[in-house]
């Protein structure tokens, strides 16, 4: 089954850090199509580790409502 859209996404790390806290899940599941956003908070190695773990849970659970996810991701 093909949904027609065709997505992307890209990011960098701020000058002087080597990891990214910017963070994009893109997904197909049962027909639907997933996409998470994660912006970790501060820049380097914590917030790439932030925004890695809200992404991981949401490919986890991609059909949980928003407000438990988030509500998960704020544990």
């Amino acid at each position: 089954m093909t949904l027609g859209i065709d997505v992307a996404s890209a990011s960098r790390p701020i000058l002087g850090e080597t990891e990214c806290g910017d963070q994009a899940l893109i997904l197909r599941n049962d027909g639907c199509v997933v996409c998470a956003l994660a912006d970790g908070l501060g820049h380097g190695r914590e917030a790439a580790r932030a925004a890695g773990a809200a992404c991981r849970l949401v490919a986890a659970h991609p059909m949980l409502g928003l407000s438990d996810l988030l509500g998960r991701c704020d544990q």
